[in-house]
């Protein structure tokens, strides 16, 4: 017996692509400095802030191009991972043109988007399908524990090297799937509408309908998401990813070089945001055993109190001179609860939300989209923010979502009511006709 099932490693292949979705977005945090001299603008200007910003905006393309590739390769899990780790060699390579000129490099962030767009995409989907039996909740959550240590090894490695080499090392990433995703297991998913067994036979299947309505209680309805009695469970969706985006996570991820180069540590502010990012981890490897145990309500009160008390004691920071170690430890916290439950809840309470195939398909995709449009906005507006509201008055405005967080999870968060696991491993066997599933932006 091996001492790791194969299904571990080939998860740390699949893994690069989140972690190449982490590396992208936080790019711009530890080369903030250096490009903005090169160019001779501020962290301030309208320019950085859609060099930050624009490829959070462009992702959005990412999921559609997957679903192109899916059925251009016969929907072929590996070939498609394999194409997109291709891309992702090449887009890295093309950021290095920031060189030239900064609108340059706005449009090669742009391009790269579209690649983080497509590495969130693919990861977590991969992921669950080659789950172990009983295991796909933590295979679910080791997309976001791809994107969070991608972040930290840019945020350690950032301050060593200029902005073109951390380029380069950012495309070896890929290239090092490339070469190792020839060596893992296509997704079973696949494997299995490939096989000429007829599913109607009992004998040559494992599940047929019966099985399906068992555990479903009904047949699975191919009807739009866009009906009436779905849009109360599409808004509730839609409000997770607001909450979670506007949190201000992404907008202090992608700044936290600056954010905590003043406060007088000795540590530079990357390698500080790097330790921070190390405590999402951790809040991700508590939360993975806890929310089957507590509940997901109970998980995402506590990641929206935690997270609104770390923004609040920032945000006092500022307005009091605190100590300068108070930054590194509030971003420790904010962190750690974002991990907790604001990270990837969003991602596991939407599908319970929809018992029916094609609805929950496609408001994954809709909130996967939402989610990126928010992600732009809570980045490309933050210099302003920090401009007319003063930093104190744009963490007490994250602060006062984060409260309404609370409540929103108090109310309206519901426990599953049916196992969605089991659910989606018959529907996997019957289903042909797929919907692309799309997963977490930090």
């Amino acid at each position: 017996m091996p001492l790791i099932a194969k299904e571990y490693l080939h998860a740390l292949v699949i893994m690069l692509a989140p972690f190449t979705f982490g590396a992208i977005i936080l790019y711009p945090s530890p080369t903030s400095l250096e490009i903005c001299e090169a160019h001779g603008i501020t962290t301030d200007s309208t320019q950085w802030a859609l060099y930050n910003a624009v490829s959070s905006l462009f992702a959005i393309v990412g999921p559609p191009i997957v679903q192109i590739l899916l059925k251009l390769f016969s929907n072929s899990r590996k070939k498609t991972l394999f194409t997109i780790a291709v891309f992702s060699f090449i887009g890295w390579l093309l950021n290095i043109l920031t060189k030239f000129h900064i609108w340059v490099g706005i449009v090669m962030r742009a391009v790269i988007g579209v690649i983080m767009g497509m590495n969130a995409a693919i990861g977590p989907l991969y992921l669950v399908e080659i789950a172990p039996e009983g295991k796909s909740g933590l295979f679910g959550t080791l997309n976001q524990i791809g994107i969070s240590v991608g972040q930290v090894f840019f945020n350690f490695v950032g301050p060593t090297v200029n902005y073109m080499i951390l380029c380069v090392i950012g495309a070896v990433i890929p290239l090092i799937q490339c070469i190792f995703v020839l060596f893992i297991d296509e997704s079973p998913a696949v494997v299995i509408r490939s096989s000429e067994e007829p599913l109607e036979s009992k004998e040559q299947s494992d599940i047929d309908q019966n099985d399906l309505e068992k555990i479903c209680e009904n047949k699975v309805v191919n009807e739009s998401l866009w009906r009436m009695k779905h849009m109360g469970s599409l808004a509730a969706g839609i409000l997770t990813m607001f909450f979670q985006q506007f949190s201000g996570i992404n907008a202090i991820v992608t700044n936290q070089a600056e954010l905590l180069g003043n406060t007088g540590l000795s540590l530079d502010g990357s390698t500080q945001g790097g330790i921070a990012s190390i405590a999402q981890v951790v809040g991700l490897f508590v939360m993975a055993p806890l929310v089957d145990k507590i509940g997901r309500k109970a998980m995402w009160v506590a990641s929206s109190f935690i997270t609104a008390v770390s923004l609040l004691i920032f945000a006092l920071y500022d307005r009091l001179s605190l100590a300068g170690y108070v930054p590194l430890v509030t971003l420790l916290i904010l962190q750690f609860g974002f991990g907790l439950g604001l990270g990837p809840l969003p991602w596991f309470l939407v599908p319970q939300y929809f018992s029916d195939e094609i609805p929950r398909k496609q408001a994954s995709t809709v909130i996967s989209s939402v989610n990126f449009v928010f992600t732009f906005i809570t980045i490309v507006t933050w210099s302003s923010m920090k401009r007319n509201m003063t930093f104190f008055g744009a963490l007490l405005f994250f602060t006062c979502i984060e409260i309404l967080s609370i409540l929103f999870g108090v109310i309206c968060i519901k426990e599953p009511t049916k196992n969605l696991d089991d659910i989606e491993k018959i529907k996997e066997s019957q289903i042909d006709n797929e919907e692309m599933t799309i997963p977490n932006v930090e």
